[in-house]
């Protein structure tokens, strides 16, 4: 009798072993379920979350545009300079521009693995220029901006007295505009004095709103604070007046304005 009971009491637990093992992969479900299938990535393409934030503060630095303003002679030669320092894990660039008295940035040229790009310029006139950097999966967001004057070549003999045209050679010089960006509305323009300059005048130009227009004259200091209150980029050149006249315009430098709605300037 004592042997049958041992037997029955073994079966008993031989059989919840069994039903244990069997129910063991459906707890385990509850515990660790496995991905859905809309949910699976191959390792390759799971997405990088920390990738972009990261990638996105590296913003490029466009070095300024030099010789400014730029002769050319567009019956031989029409290429503009950029150079621009290297994004860590950059593996390529984006150029956009803008042309004076046209709106907006347009993408000119992509992929360059360079830190320099030649561009061929239709004509003369006023060329603003940003870039960006990608680094395989995500854009970087712009550059700060670099303008650059461009002068064709005139073969032509000036009908000036000698006077006017000593003066018209003492071209201004134009600063770059520091911080650029800026998220401040005071715009300080400097430049370099002028021999024989009484006074200052100061154009300005905005991206997709207005052509180049005067703001200030008859200022006889070397600097000046020019209070804007839209963003966007706003580009500016200075000539210089001996109380007879004008000189040539300056190089122009560009900035851009980052506006932050509500935010109170002093």
């Amino acid at each position: 009798m004592k042997n049958k009971k041992l037997l029955v009491v073994g079966l008993v637990g031989i059989g919840c072993i069994i039903i244990g093992l069997m129910m063991f992969p459906l707890f385990q479900n509850d515990i660790n379920p496995p991905p859905q299938e809309e949910d699976s990535f191959p390792e390759e393409h799971i997405p990088p979350i920390e990738v972009f934030p990261l990638f996105e503060e590296q913003i490029p630095e466009l070095r300024p545009i030099i010789p400014n303003p730029t002769v050319i002679d567009l019956s031989t030669s029409n290429s503009i300079e950029l150079r621009w320092e290297e994004v860590q894990d950059a593996r390529s660039y984006c150029i956009y521009r803008n042309v004076e008295g046209k709106s907006g940035f347009y993408l000119i040229k992509q992929g360059i693995t360079d830190l320099r790009y030649l561009d061929h310029v239709p004509s003369r006139g006023v060329y603003t220029y940003k870039i960006k950097a990608y680094n395989g999966l995500y854009y970087s967001k712009f550059s700060n901006t670099q303008s650059v004057e461009v002068i064709e070549i005139q073969y032509v003999i000036h009908d000036l007295s000698e006077e006017e045209f000593l003066f018209e050679d003492q071209v201004p010089e134009l600063r770059p505009i520091i911080p650029n960006p800026t998220y401040y509305n005071h715009i300080e323009l400097r430049w370099e004095e002028v021999p024989d300059a009484r006074s200052y005048c100061i154009y300005r130009h905005v991206e997709g709103v207005q052509s180049l227009v005067l703001v200030k004259e008859g200022i006889t200091d070397l600097r000046y604070i020019d209070v804007v209150s839209d963003g966007g980029v706003y580009t500016y050149r200075i000539k210089a007046y001996n109380g007879l006249y004008y000189s040539r315009f300056s190089n122009p430098q560009s900035v851009e304005f980052l506006k932050i709605e509500n935010w109170i300037f002093g």
